[in-house]
């Protein structure tokens, strides 16, 4: 109940009784009837079997910093979304840290993140490591084909790159650390360009050396840095600077429409650009406030009408994910039947992903 954030009264009125009566299951006075346990057990997200354990189970892995949405305060219990999703993540960091264990050289080195004077050359190694430049992000047609691009190559490196839809008042992203399966997730309610910039807010966290999830107060400063991170890596200096000068000359911007028609040029959200703007003196006193309280919600688009369970195991857990599970099978370190398991797909739709991925199928940014 505290892992799920809920309390004696919710837990009551989940399970049609009182709070007396949660009491004394707590206690161990009572037993919930079979609806009773069946509605806790959806409620607290957690397997059946686990109430059956002769000792509770180990705690989930220390999750130390979370991201909340604009506006939003800091200390805040998880939301439904959001807990279901760190849920699935850990799952799918556990299959593929034991498919990667069983396989040599399969371990995943990231570039290491300093600050200070090592600033740029950690942005200089982060570029090279993920093979990136300004004139492939600068020639994508749309923000979507920059989040396609962006993704697939975190997912060419090895980290397992996931969205989930946690709402406009979930968080814009998390990331699990692991030496075997570093993972980043998105929030998928946010727009292409927002997750542009927590893709590489998050890489800035695994590159410090840790994840970024909880419900304490997160670290201010290193949120900072890892946002001064993602936006010095999506807008070079000397891009950046060449824009400005040649759209604006040496004016300070000062308005969310000067925010936006750069945020368009480098494909990245208004919160980057601002943030840029501000760490480069090329800002008024106050634009990263202004603009950080503008949503970065995509509203009812944002991807394709193809629903079917094949196209959402791609779009939400990813090309690599799938491709290292597939691959895992023709090894013969995972059987027919766990990949059936693992993916959550009948025999017809895991043939259906399969042939996605032979045709070289990306899911979407």
């Amino acid at each position: 109940m505290d892992q799920a954030g809920v309390d004696d009264l919710e837990l009551a009125q989940r399970c049609s009784t009182s709070q007396d009566v949660v009491e004394e299951w707590l206690e161990g006075e009572q037993q919930p009837t079979k609806t009773q346990f069946r509605r806790l057990v959806a409620r607290l997200r957690r397997p059946a079997a686990i109430y059956f354990l002769e000792e509770p189970p180990a705690a989930d892995p220390i999750l130390r910093e979370f991201r909340g949405p604009p506006g939003a305060p800091q200390a805040r219990e998880l939301t439904d979304p959001e807990f279901l999703a760190i849920q699935t993540a850990e799952r799918l960091q556990k299959v593929a840290r034991w498919v990667r264990s069983k396989r040599e050289g399969d371990s995943v080195v990231l570039p290491g993140f300093r600050g200070g004077q090592q600033f740029t050359e950690s942005i200089r190694q982060a570029r090279a490591f993920l093979d990136w430049t300004v004139t492939l992000q600068l020639g994508a047609n749309s923000g979507a084909e920059v989040a396609r691009l962006l993704r697939r190559r975190l997912e060419d490196v090895g980290i397992l790159v996931l969205q989930f839809p946690m709402a406009p008042a979930g968080c814009r992203g998390f990331s699990l650390a692991d030496e075997l399966a570093p993972v980043i997730a998105v929030n998928s309610a946010y727009t292409v360009e927002a997750r542009i910039f927590t893709y590489m807010h998050e890489f800035a966290h695994l590159a410090r050396g840790s994840g970024a999830i909880c419900r304490s107060v997160p670290d201010s400063s290193v949120e900072r840095r890892c946002e001064r991170f993602a936006a010095a890596f999506l807008m070079p200096r000397l891009a950046f600077e060449a824009f400005l000068d040649d759209r604006y000359g040496d004016r300070p911007i000062g308005s969310m429409h000067g925010v936006s028609q750069i945020a368009r040029r480098f494909r990245v959200s208004l919160r980057a650009t601002a943030l840029r703007l501000e760490h480069l003196g090329r800002a008024v006193e106050g634009l990263y406030e202004m603009v950080d309280a503008e949503a970065d919600f995509k509203g009812g688009g944002g991807f394709s009408r193809d629903n079917t369970a094949p196209a959402k195991r791609l779009r939400e857990w990813g090309t690599g994910y799938a491709t290292l599970l597939v691959e895992a099978g023709r090894q013969g370190l995972l059987g027919r039947t766990d990949l059936l398991e693992y993916f959550n797909l009948s025999n017809r739709q895991l043939h259906e992903l399969e042939t996605r991925l032979e045709a070289g199928g990306d899911a979407e940014g």
